[in-house]
């Protein structure tokens, strides 16, 4: 079983959902039982918000560990992370960052 089958079954049990079957016969088939009452419904949505607040994009990671708690520049951050584009830098790494409160920027109403 790799570890994707067990978190499925962890996820389920947290959610307090019935425990998923899987079969094997010709093909590998998993059956994922639904909530049934409003209750178990809203347990799944949180556990879907809980996943989603700690979810780090890859990008993001780079960037937090590229700054290091330290104030640097655009153009020292891009050459840490070995970045040309700019517009990659702010769409893919800056905006996200900021939206999601891991950095801010020292001179917001001057963005250059």
């Amino acid at each position: 079983m790799g570890t994707g089958t067990t978190d499925i079954l962890e996820w389920c049990n947290k959610a307090g959902l019935r425990t998923p079957e899987f079969i094997q016969d010709e093909d590998f088939l998993t059956i994922l039982w639904r909530p049934e009452s409003a209750h178990e419904k809203e347990q799944v949505r949180e556990q879907v918000r809980e996943h989603e607040r700690e979810y780090v994009p890859y990008q993001v990671k780079r960037l937090i560990l590229a700054i290091r708690g330290d104030t640097k520049t655009r153009e020292e951050i891009l050459s840490i992370l070995r970045l040309k584009g700019r517009r990659n830098f702010i769409e893919n790494y800056t905006a996200p960052a900021i939206a999601d409160g891991y950095v801010a920027m020292l001179y917001p109403d001057n963005p250059k």
